[in-house]
């Protein structure tokens, strides 16, 4: 048995933001369009030196717009999800299920659920991601772990988690 008593800051959030926003499903597009830019500027030799500055301009400051963009919305979901969060997180993982209690509004949680309903586990450098879907995740510290070692409770996911993957 895995036990994690949880208590969130505001790195953990961070750290999941960032890793969700920029995992390759997300950022291969953003690349993409980047090259495809740079590709078109470097095709047009008769192109004026203008309209060839212009070009490249443009690409570095869509990669920079972009690059502010994400920022912010990961500072504005960090802080947001700070005010929001639960208290006295408590996770229990036996063999056949998991197990959840904790504070949300002042009222209490208690489920009890089977690791089916995790569709895969993403491991960052101090956190384990649980995805329930594609864009929700319960957020493990790896410091939280008050019950087991966390090589062994990754092993233990994983094994539970077949579509699960290390960042």
């Amino acid at each position: 048995m895995f036990k994690a008593k949880i208590k969130y800051t505001k790195y953990h959030y961070s750290e999941f933001f960032w890793s969700h926003f920029f995992r390759r499903e997300s950022i291969i597009p953003l690349i993409g369009f980047a090259v495809i830019l740079f590709i078109f500027n470097m095709n047009y030799k008769d192109v004026p030196e203008a309209l060839e500055f212009s070009l490249i301009f443009g690409t570095i400051l869509y990669v920079t717009i972009i690059s502010i963009f994400f920022t912010l919305i990961i500072k504005f979901r960090v802080k947001r999800s700070m005010k929001d969060t639960a208290k006295n997180i408590l996770f229990e993982f036996n063999d056949q299920q998991f197990h959840q209690t904790s504070l949300y509004k002042d009222q209490p949680i208690d489920q009890t659920g089977p690791y089916v309903v995790f569709k895969k586990v993403v491991v960052t450098k101090r956190l384990i991601l649980l995805y329930i879907r594609f864009n929700m995740a319960i957020i493990i510290p790896k410091s939280s772990l008050v019950e087991g070692n966390v090589n062994d409770f990754i092993s233990f996911l994983k094994e539970r988690i077949p579509t699960s993957k290390n960042k």
